[in-house]
């Protein structure tokens, strides 16, 4: 089963931002990933559904040292595309049939295991309206999410972490608003996990989160970006 180590939870709730310029720095995160076995990602993206776009990726693997990269960076990147590929690291995100729409349109490709949280906290709460990552936070860990520093302006709450991000004219960068925030919700991210599959775990339904949620996820997608064929005359005669 998916079990990780909760590395932050008695650490101070701050955390530090680095940008990725080179395939170096790439490699460098994806190395820290394979030795951990696990690595969480936040997506930037723009637009919703099948026509999201990826703008760029908050990575970490404690939740403290993160690491953004522009999607120009990540779609040139063989370290990058390897660390999605590789079936031995666990990648948590929030929401990864969103993310699959999007890696898929710039030609990247993730293979499984993955923990999807907003599934998670779905089973965990399935009569909770809000799925989010501030939701869940609440819940969980008991906080509301964190700003990078005093100074720096609250954004609009948005209902998840891609609503919002569809405003193209602004360059992305390790200091830009968006990617603060979503460094808010990764930090979050990173210490939810472990604490979301452990009460799964508890609750009985880790086995159902794993072999059957995790797995509907990329079928998932390809039935709602290609759509499915229906037999009308076989359910018309179904329906007499």
């Amino acid at each position: 089963s998916l079990k990780l180590k909760d590395a932050t939870a008695d650490s101070a709730p701050l955390w530090q931002i680095v940008e990725a310029t080179s395939e170096r720095d790439l490699a460098a995160i994806a190395d820290k990933a394979a030795t951990a076995g696990h690595v969480t990602l936040q997506w930037l993206l723009r637009g919703t559904g099948i026509t999201a776009t990826l703008r760029g990726i908050l990575i970490s693997v404690d939740g403290q040292s993160m690491t953004f990269a522009s999607s120009a960076t990540l779609m040139h990147s063989a370290a990058f595309a390897t660390l999605l590929a590789n079936r031995t690291i666990s990648k948590i995100s929030h929401d990864w049939k969103l993310a699959v729409f999007a890696l898929s349109r710039a030609g990247l490709t993730v293979n499984p295991p993955w923990i999807d949280t907003m599934i998670g906290d779905y089973l965990l709460h399935p009569n909770r309206r809000a799925h989010t990552i501030e939701a869940a936070a609440l819940d969980l860990l008991g906080e509301s999410l964190p700003t990078l520093t005093p100074d720096t302006p609250a954004p609009q709450a948005p209902a998840s972490l891609f609503d919002g991000l569809d405003d193209d004219t602004e360059v992305l960068d390790s200091r830009s608003s968006k990617v603060q925030q979503a460094g808010g919700e990764l930090h979050a991210l990173v210490r939810l996990a472990p604490r979301l599959t452990a009460q799964l775990e508890e609750q009985g339904s880790l086995r159902l989160f794993e072999e059957v949620e995790m797995a509907l996820i990329p079928v998932l997608a390809e039935i709602e970006r290609n759509g499915f064929s229906l037999d009308v005359q076989a359910l018309h005669h179904l329906g007499q």
